[in-house]
């Protein structure tokens, strides 16, 4: 997939991040070898050999020694050398991250934007293989294609100075006409502004993997979008954002306004008259009867001996005050908890 920064916000630099690879690396080493002329090989035969080659002789080595096809022997100089993996630059004796995109593959081609230029990066910036249908030209950048209706296109992204970009794309279309649609979007990311038009053209196939098709047409007709009401354009924002505002002042008015405002009252005798008279009549008047009480006890015999249980009624007595704070409470929390729950 091919990602383009159409701002130079940070939104786009995140909407575009690098992939997750860690910030050090080990370092390897690598030796090569000293030929004639100052000229470096991998290998020390191979060394040696571009040594004799003018005396019509060959090398057998064993490291840095090699045994002359004339039976001399000669030494090759060696040379070590630190090594860091791709996206990582050397420092000290560890390697630290310089580029992460380099560093790893994360299936993503990403084209650098400069203020209003966009460039290549190439195999020295990017670890995954540029897709076909991308190329970088004057510092716009162009994508092509098939779109799902079997119509061939090419999307023109040109970065403008006010941070923003230009998306053109130009779609073939049946009858021999090109459509060309065009968005100018503002460095916030929002569409400032978008026309489309329809002419007499055509697409040409791409000549190769990296040329974009071409794109001929006679003169065009301009006509702007209409975008749906969905599209969060500055006016409709605006007055969206007013609506809110009106409906807000109303209630901060209501809920500091100083008018007296009388509570009504209801005339409840003619319901009184006309529904249930006199039916809890009988019930009102009713009063708990008059009643003494006293604690409960018992006894049992036992081994020639009667045994009395009236403990509890001397405990009852003696925290009888606090036995009836901890009911009253425990009913008015329970009472509490099942008018919440109607």
């Amino acid at each position: 997939m091919t990602r383009i920064p159409l701002t130079t916000s940070p939104a786009s630099s995140s909407a575009m991040p690098a992939p997750s690879v860690p910030s050090s690396a080990t370092q390897s080493t690598s030796t090569k070898y000293n030929g004639i002329g100052g000229y470096i090989y991998d290998t020390a035969t191979d060394a040696c050999n571009s040594s004799v080659a003018v005396y019509n002789e060959t090398c057998t080595c064993t490291g840095s020694i090699c045994m002359r096809s004339s039976g001399n022997s000669l030494i090759v100089f060696s040379l070590t050398t630190t090594i860091c993996p791709s996206g990582y630059t050397a420092s000290g004796s560890s390697c630290v991250l310089n580029n992460a995109r380099v560093a790893a593959s994360d299936g993503n081609y990403d084209l650098v934007r400069s203020g209003s230029t966009l460039s290549d990066p190439g195999v020295s910036g990017e670890k995954d293989a540029k897709p076909n249908n991308v190329a970088v030209s004057s510092g716009s950048g162009k994508i092509w294609g098939t779109n799902s209706a079997g119509q061939n296109f090419v999307t023109t992204i040109t970065p403008t100075s006010d941070g923003g970009s230009q998306i053109q794309t130009q779609t073939q279309i049946s009858g021999g006409y090109v459509n060309t649609s065009t968005v100018v979007v503002g460095a916030n990311g929002a569409v400032d502004s978008s026309t489309s038009s329809s002419a007499t053209g055509s697409i040409s196939a791409a000549a190769d993997a990296a040329t974009a098709p071409t794109v001929t047409q006679s003169s065009t007709n301009a006509q702007a979008i209409q975008f749906p009401d969905d599209y969060a354009r500055t006016g409709e924002v605006a007055r969206a954002a007013q609506t809110v505002v009106t409906s807000v002042d109303r209630i901060h008015t209501d809920l500091t306004s100083t008018t007296e405002v009388s509570d009504p009252s209801a005339d409840t005798s003619a319901f009184s008259e006309a529904f249930f008279k006199g039916t809890f009549t009988g019930v009102l008047s009713w009063r708990l009867p008059a009643h003494t009480s006293t604690c409960a006890t018992s006894s049992f015999e036992w081994i020639g001996k009667t045994y009395a249980i009236n403990q509890h009624c001397a405990l009852m007595d003696d925290y009888k005050s606090e036995i009836s704070a901890a009911s009253v409470l425990m009913f008015t929390i329970l009472a509490l908890f099942i008018v919440l729950k109607a």
